[in-house]
């Protein structure tokens, strides 16, 4: 059983797009790491985590927006993404060693014993994680000809998570398997145009994912 809540945390470089409410995101993630251990320590197994990742994502999907008053819009609509990862996972296990062959004493009629030796030992393998996810996205926006600001909150519909690798410890391998802990999630942005048809744009959410989010982009 895993410890609930443990991160991993990764940094993404891509590029977006808006067309008539679409909009879609590619990006690579490299630097992936988990920040703690993902099981309690104990006597066969500890220090389990995950290293070294990097990977790709594309995520898109469409935002309704309709007039509230002026220039404050409401928006809704969802997104559905995907993302693979390779990590290096680590972890220091109970291993066996081989066999150990007690001898029988001289004078003394019988058989010799032998039977396994274990030792602690530090394991390391290549493991893939991919998620599917679609999410519901709902919030308000003040948006006026050179800047803007919105409000956004986010809710997981669906997730699939799957790992591909496992961990071998004594004379068993334990298949690794994860799912999100926070489904909900609240997202603040804000863009500026400080040149024409070019923006600059920042983000910060927290919850279901925190990140913090910076982009320079150009009106087409």
């Amino acid at each position: 059983a895993g410890s609930g809540g443990d991160k991993t945390e990764t940094t993404r470089y891509g590029v977006s797009g808006t067309w008539r409410n679409w909009f879609v995101e590619a990006s690579l993630a490299s630097g992936g790491e988990t920040s703690g251990t993902l099981v309690p320590d104990g006597a066969f197994l500890s220090n389990l985590g995950l290293a070294n990742g990097s990977g790709s994502a594309l995520r898109g999907g469409y935002l309704h927006t309709f007039v509230i008053d002026g220039n404050w819009n409401g928006n809704i609509g969802g997104c559905l993404a995907y993302e693979t990862m390779d990590y290096d996972l680590r972890a220091t296990v109970y291993t066996r060693q081989g066999s150990v062959v007690a001898p029988v004493a001289e004078g003394e009629e019988g058989t010799a014993e032998s039977g396994a030796t274990y030792t602690f030992e530090n394991y390391e393998d290549e493991v893939e994680m991919s998620e599917l996810s679609m999410t519901f996205i709902g919030g308000i926006d003040y948006t006026s000809e050179f800047w803007g600001v919105g409000v956004y909150f986010t809710l997981d519909l669906y997730t699939d998570t799957s790992f591909s690798g496992a961990v071998a410890v004594r004379d068993e391998s334990f298949d690794l398997s994860a799912e999100r802990t926070h489904p909900i999630g609240v997202a603040a942005s804000a863009w500026y145009s400080p040149f024409a048809d070019y923006l600059v744009a920042a983000s910060a959410s927290t919850g279901a994912e925190t990140a913090i989010r910076v982009a320079f982009g150009k009106f087409f």
